[in-house]
């Protein structure tokens, strides 16, 4: 068998079926099925314009806008959103703490309120307390000397000299209350007292009233008045061994306690004594 040399038109083809065989394996050939060949060839892609995207935008419902709510409602940003607010200082005053009030516990020998105040202890003596409390009451408003007229005249003896010291200040009298007439001489005819003295006989307070005008010819008429206010307030306040209700007793120690011009009485005497619960508790020697 005879050799030949193989010439470069002969190598060009061996080159390009190489080239066909590797590019057989890379991309191997799609299998025609009986689908593809009754459908025929494939769609090609439709191609989605400007004009369609906008028109299926113009079509998506936009969110409504919420209803404005009463207080705290939502709202939008606005411009005044980003402006910068100067902030606002609240003040708060600062409350005293209330002062504890006077609590009645009782009452010793008929006369003696007994009452508790935080860590205190008082005892009042309530005629004490009572008379400086009508005292300052008449004293400052006139109108607590409003008259009570009585159905018949009572009438009262007093000495000549006491009726004739009352029987020349009636105008006064009249001032503070009482609706006196002169009668037959030492006598004289009440037809009203002041409401606050009550239902008791005027006879014992009309002859202290004679007897200031008495004592007071040369004083001035404030110290006359304020003497007068005393004898007045002594008789319309509650006595000693007189029958009080707890809420009577608790009425006047609230209307006394923390007064600072009740502390004494007309006549000189203390209002009330205070005990601090350290005092007590040494009496029993529970504290050193």
């Amino acid at each position: 068998m005879e050799s030949r040399s193989i010439t470069e038109e002969e190598k060009e083809k061996l080159s390009g079926s190489d080239d066909m065989f590797l590019a057989s394996l890379e991309q191997p050939a799609k299998k025609e099925t009986a689908a593809t060949v009754l459908s025929g060839p494939e769609p090609r892609p439709h191609k989605v314009t400007v004009e369609e995207i906008n028109k299926a935008i113009s079509e998506i419902p936009l969110p409504e806008e919420p209803e404005e709510q009463s207080g705290e409602a939502f709202k939008f940003i606005d411009a005044q959103s980003f402006t910068k607010k100067k902030p606002v200082s609240v003040i708060v005053e600062e409350k005293e703490p209330e002062k504890p009030k006077p609590v009645v516990v009782g009452e010793l020998f008929k006369t003696y309120v007994v009452a508790q105040v935080g860590d205190e202890m008082i005892l009042m003596d309530k005629h004490a307390a009572h008379e400086r409390y009508i005292f300052e009451r008449i004293k400052s408003d006139a109108e607590q000397l409003e008259t009570q007229m009585f159905l018949e005249p009572i009438m009262v003896l007093l000495s000549y000299d006491e009726y004739d010291a009352l029987t020349a200040n009636l105008d006064k009298v009249s001032q503070l209350g009482f609706e006196i007439e002169p009668d037959v001489a030492p006598t004289v005819a009440v037809k009203g007292v002041p409401i606050i003295l009550g239902d008791d006989n005027p006879a014992d307070i009309i002859s202290e009233l004679a007897k200031n005008f008495i004592e007071n010819k040369l004083n001035p008429q404030i110290e006359l008045f304020d003497d007068l206010y005393h004898s007045i307030a002594c008789k319309a306040a509650i006595k000693a061994n007189d029958t009080n209700s707890g809420i009577e007793l608790q009425a006047l120690v609230n209307a006394v306690y923390g007064q600072e011009n009740i502390r004494y009485c007309p006549h000189g005497r203390p209002v009330m004594i205070t005990l601090t619960k350290r005092d007590i508790e040494k009496q029993f020697r529970r504290v050193l």
